[in-house]
């Protein structure tokens, strides 16, 4: 008898398993390696990295990272699907100071319009820096970096003589560590075949005080579309003219005396052309009769014209018939504080005045018993 038998082979697969390991505490740049089961990987700052296929247990290790941080915990063993987390420490530093160790200009004459290249580095703190340059002390154009150094252009549109430097700030470590350069002076010349034109101003008060404010009193001049402006005894300069230029300048300017009142100012002159640089005196004043117009340096002013004067009592102050010199008869000493005759020596003034306080249908009389006599800006005794 024979007896047969079937042989049944069973093979069993071990199941495996992903564990992700995380840095924590790594500075940008850094980064660490980790060996797992004998295999070595790559843990970059502020990420991690997964390790496939384990199975059973698997022993780990961690090494200090390229910047000198060492990790916790530094080794340990795993069986199953999980996430380690290894935080990294750096060793106490001490970083020296941040200065500029180069600041040059590709050129420091140069003619208006054109550009010019600012190459900076520095050294110290962390070794890594952002980068601003400075022209006559204001920040111009972008921040650069972060880097150890840079290569900064700006472009001058303006004749004149320019102060630059440049600012280097850690970009790990902040403004406690910064540092500026040296300075560097940028010459740029008006484009030949120009010239330049100043314009200066007397007159204009250089301020008023309104509802306890003080405001600062400005004026402009206008070429060929271009307006520029000043506060008042300041110059105005144009430059990078050429042929025959027109320039306006701004009038009337109304520059408010009280909080009833406001006088205007008027230029002399108010227009004019030039062919050539120099310099052009603008002179303001209360009287519209002397704004006049001006070809180059020179200006010109006509006389104001007299007044007939004639005697009016009882007149509303917003009649349009008031005139400088005219006599305004005040009689009533009760309510002024006074009686006699009076010169009027403002009439568009005085209008406006008495129309801001809502006067117009009042007499001159009612007018200057609301502003006691004595404040001399209408009127004065004969």
């Amino acid at each position: 008898m024979s007896i047969a038998s079937n042989i049944v082979t069973v093979t069993v697969t071990q199941p495996t398993y992903s564990v992700q390991f995380c840095a924590e505490g790594l500075e940008q740049g850094d980064q660490a390696t980790i060996e797992v089961a004998g295999q070595g990987y790559v843990i970059q700052a502020g990420g991690c990295t997964t390790v496939s296929s384990l199975s059973g247990s698997v022993n780990w290790v961690a090494y200090t990272s390229n910047e000198g941080a060492t990790p916790s915990p530094s080794s340990g063993t795993v069986s199953k699907a999980t996430t380690i987390y290894i935080t990294y420490n750096y060793p106490s530093r001490t970083y020296s100071p941040v200065q500029i160790t180069n600041f040059t200009a590709s050129s420091t004459s140069i003619t208006q319009g054109s550009s010019v290249k600012f190459n900076v580095s520095a050294s110290g703190g962390s070794g890594s820096y952002y980068f601003t340059l400075y022209v006559d002390n204001n920040p111009v154009g972008n921040t650069v970096g972060p880097s150890s150094s840079a290569t900064i252009s700006y472009t001058f549109n303006e004749a004149g003589t320019y102060s630059v430097y440049a600012a280097a700030v850690d970009a790990s470590l902040g403004a406690s560590y910064s540092a500026t350069s040296s300075t560097i002076t940028i010459n740029v010349q008006a484009p030949p075949s120009t010239y330049t034109l100043t314009f200066t101003e007397t007159g204009l008060p250089t301020s008023y005080v309104l509802y306890g404010n003080t405001i600062y009193v400005t004026w402009s001049v206008t070429i060929n579309g271009q307006t520029q402006s000043a506060q008042a005894g300041q110059p105005i300069v144009f430059t990078g003219l050429s042929g025959t230029v027109n320039y306006t300048v701004q009038s009337p300017i109304t520059v408010p005396v009280n909080r009833y009142h406001s006088e205007k100012y008027y230029a002399n002159p108010s227009s004019g052309t030039a062919t050539q640089g120099g310099t052009i005196p603008i002179t303001y004043s209360t009287s519209s009769s002397s704004s006049s117009s001006s070809t180059t340096s020179s200006s010109s002013s006509s006389s104001s014209s007299s007044t007939t004067k004639h005697n009016v009592s009882n007149l509303s102050v917003c009649d349009s018939s008031i005139q400088n010199g005219d006599y305004a008869i005040v009689n009533n000493q009760a309510e002024t504080g006074y009686s006699g005759t009076f010169t009027i020596i403002d009439a568009s003034g005085m209008k406006n005045d008495a129309y801001v306080a809502g006067e117009c249908s009042a007499s001159v009389s009612a007018f200057i018993r609301s502003h006691p006599v004595g404040n001399g800006r209408y009127w004065t005794t004969p």
